[in-house]
């Protein structure tokens, strides 16, 4: 079963995979933010601001109705809701903000297909 994933501003989300293109690979970690230094006697230390996640979404080629819905998301360069299927149907909900991405066109069949996609969100 493969899982569904939405991406918009909050209450407009649309179905990434809605085309039947789902991301090949779901990535995700984590990210800390913190501040560090070292004091007087070369000790290390570090505040925990935070601990974020960062996700990759792979795709392994897509057209161009699919490329139609994720490229307005990035061209709003706001904060999105990110919601992820889980195996166990429960819905994870995140907030966070797409960064720049890019991929490769290629024609087959008179066709625009996109290739190398790889979308990365960071959790706000």
């Amino acid at each position: 079963m493969s899982s569904r994933i939405w991406l918009g501003p909050s209450g407009s989300e649309s179905l990434l995979n809605a085309a039947g293109n789902s991301p090949v690979t779901i990535r995700e970690g984590e990210l800390r933010i913190e501040r560090a230094g070292r004091v007087a006697n070369g000790a290390r230390v570090a505040d925990i601001i935070a601990d974020k996640k960062r996700f990759s979404l792979d795709y392994q080629t897509i057209d161009q109705p699919e490329l139609d819905v994720i490229l307005p998301l990035w061209e709003l360069g706001t904060t999105l809701i990110l919601k992820i299927e889980r195996f166990d149907t429960t819905i994870d909900e995140y907030v966070v903000m797409f960064e720049p991405f890019s991929r490769r066109r290629i024609v087959a069949m008179d066709r625009w297909l996109y290739d190398g996609v790889a979308l990365s969100l960071e959790e706000v």
